[in-house]
């Protein structure tokens, strides 16, 4: 359960997120109905495309948001590894990718089932007692801290990144 204040007001702004299947790098797949990925241990054949990431196990939402405020949630129940956030419209996608907000990505990361980690300049460990079930996402383009990720299980929002000199559609 998310305890938080802002929950109405975040809720108002509620996006379904679709993900695009021609981002997806050719050892993801995206589900039909673009609301799951899966990792593939065997590189699939798919055509080369400039918005498809190559390096990185990656992929993009179908639409972008250029709207002031947003929210997403995503379920993580019974993941060991993934990686959640947003990114912005001209990121690179080719070769080895640093996911941080000074290469357009604002994300957090699973590995090894219980390590956690804000990918910001330097890196965040985020220390959590649960392994959550969801991950709600709030996108605010009016905050110099585009974007705020909350553990569903917690009472407090764990990281805010912040780049007053980034502006770009995300």
């Amino acid at each position: 359960m998310l305890c938080d204040p802002d929950l109405p007001s975040l809720q108002q702004y509620s996006v379904q997120v679709l993900l695009d299947p021609d981002t997806a790098n050719p050892m993801v797949s995206v589900s039909e109905d673009g609301k799951q990925v899966k990792w593939e241990r065997i590189r699939r054949l798919v055509p080369r495309k400039p918005q498809r990431f190559d390096c990185v196990l990656n992929v993009l939402a179908k639409e972008g948001f250029n709207t002031n405020s947003f929210d997403y949630e995503v379920q993580v129940k019974g993941k060991t590894e993934w990686n959640l956030g947003i990114a912005s419209e001209s990121i690179n996608r080719k070769g080895d990718i640093r996911l941080s907000p000074q290469n357009g990505y604002w994300t957090i990361w699973l590995r090894k089932g219980h390590e956690y980690t804000a990918n910001a300049e330097p890196a965040v460990v985020l220390n959590l007692k649960k392994q959550p079930q969801n991950i709600g996402a709030n996108v605010d383009g009016n905050n110099s801290a585009p974007l705020i990720i909350t553990p569903v299980i917690r009472k407090q929002r764990y990281d805010r990144w912040s780049d007053d000199e980034y502006d770009d559609d995300v």
